[in-house]
């Protein structure tokens, strides 16, 4: 596959949570939802995996952002608002699998 040439990246988050660690991790969304989007990023739908069919992979929560760029990612995980928030996620998570991820061109379809 080819990449595209647009420069939106997409940040892939599979969650194991702490003992009530979902409801923490809410109020990180929460929180940090506003920085996101004033980049022109978003948090796009999650989903929570009921089975793992192949590989073991049980994360309690996938979900993906979107950003503008990687530049702007970047930016926004150095700033001093979003450390100022980071302490939730780390409050909730036992366990996470992050990927940076672009577009595939896979050809017609």
């Amino acid at each position: 596959p080819t990449m595209s040439d647009d420069r939106t990246v997409y940040v892939l988050n599979a969650l194991w949570f702490k003992p009530g660690g979902a409801q923490r991790y809410a109020e990180y969304l929460d929180a940090s939802r506003p920085l996101v989007e004033s980049l022109g990023g978003a948090f796009l739908e999650p989903f929570e995996v009921t089975n793992a069919l192949e590989g073991g992979f049980d994360p309690d929560l996938i979900f993906y952002g979107r950003y503008p760029s990687e530049e702007a990612l970047f930016e926004m995980l150095a700033s001093p608002e979003y450390q100022a928030i980071f302490h939730l996620r780390e409050e909730a998570v036992e366990r996470s699998t992050t990927s940076l991820c672009r577009a595939a061109d896979l050809g017609p379809r």
